[in-house]
């Protein structure tokens, strides 16, 4: 539901320049060319916590490969979550890849940081009183 409400605030802002994809990370090279996302946003993904799951993290180092193929020289990520090992984890994983680090805050609604649009799960996760983590990934320029 959350993708159905998105489309139709897209079409009813006639939104142009944005497109939605429901499949698996590990696609993404299939149906984009490289070097062709500006912004990469993700927002709450599932921590995985165990270690033996660590590779269907979303900032693990195969799909850190796999957005750095498809980033354009300036593009980045944010990330949000409200799980501090995932964050905790991200931080290494994105530093040790290839990936400089910005804007990161370690309670995000407690922060200066502008800009912030809030998630469903943001907002509820935020509302029971877990700080949300949120970081910006850059490629480093070869």
């Amino acid at each position: 539901t959350v993708l159905v409400e998105a489309c139709e605030r897209v079409k009813n802002e006639n939104i142009e320049n944005i497109r939605f994809l429901e499949m698996k990370a590990e696609y993404l090279p299939l149906f984009m060319r490289e070097k062709t996302v500006c912004e990469l946003y993700l927002n709450f993904s599932t921590p995985y916590p165990k270690s033996r799951h660590e590779s269907h993290r979303l900032t693990s180092k195969g799909f850190l490969d796999i957005y750095k193929k498809l980033l354009c020289d300036d593009g980045f990520i944010a990330q949000k979550t409200d799980s501090q090992g995932f964050f905790e984890y991200s931080l290494e994983s994105f530093s040790q890849n290839g990936f400089v680090l910005s804007e990161i805050s370690l309670d995000l609604h407690n922060s200066d940081f502008e800009g912030n649009i809030v998630t469903e799960y943001e907002k509820r996760f935020s509302e029971q009183g877990f700080p949300i983590y949120r970081l910006e990934a850059y490629k480093e320029q070869e």
